[in-house]
């Protein structure tokens, strides 16, 4: 794995065993910590679900009322519903 020239710095905090672990590990794979603890992380990461994003169409609405088909409806029906009731942003 190759990373690129310009990386963050970070400090993290790990206790007494997981630090005598990581350094066990870096003596005897001969990879260095910091190595280790990015590719931990990016398989603890990876394997994270993502939540789709809640925009109009394309996830969907909490109640299933707005959907890719009629996105565009809903929008203007809840404009002329505040337009209305004279509350914007309704």
């Amino acid at each position: 794995m190759t990373y690129a020239i310009w990386m963050h710095r970070t400090t993290i905090f790990v206790p007494d065993e997981l630090e005598l672990l990581l350094g066990e590990t870096a003596r005897r794979t001969g990879k260095p910590k910091a190595a280790l603890v990015r590719e931990a992380l990016e398989a603890y990461l990876g394997a994270q679900v993502r939540p789709q994003p809640r925009s109009i169409g394309i996830a969907g609405s909490r109640d299933g009322a707005v959907t890719a088909t009629n996105a565009k409806r809903w929008v203007r029906d809840r404009w002329a519903e505040a337009d209305t009731s004279g509350h914007a942003g309704s």
